[in-house]
């Protein structure tokens, strides 16, 4: 089937105007406990228990089990391990002068 031109149009100036696919997509429970860590804890910071978030998440339209909010939350909490699954060590102040004290008798030995 052909269209016109002005179809053409008309059918692009449609697409144009679809909203993100991303503002109407609904989210899982733990992505939306994972964009609501800051303000969960900063609930928390406030005295709130966890059993009274989960209730005022309800309240709000997600409704989540305090148990499954406690997971989330600590899990929102963890760092991603896609990064680097090494962790290095930073040195202390003690072992930043043993190691200075290290690296200077190594030069002394022509090391």
């Amino acid at each position: 089937m052909g269209l016109t031109k002005q179809e053409i149009g008309d059918l692009s100036l449609y697409l144009q105007q679809l909203p993100d696919i991303n503002a109407v997509r609904q989210h899982s429970a733990q992505e939306t406990v994972k964009a609501l860590s800051k303000d969960i804890l900063a609930l928390q910071k406030r005295g709130y228990t966890l059993s009274q978030i989960s209730d005022a998440l309800k309240a709000g339209g997600l409704t989540i089990a305090t148990t499954t909010l406690k997971s989330y939350v600590q899990r929102a909490r963890k760092p991603s391990n896609k990064k680097s699954k090494s962790n290095p060590i930073q040195p202390t102040n003690e072992d930043s002068s043993s190691g200075l004290q290290l690296e200077a008798a190594m030069q002394s030995h022509g090391r």
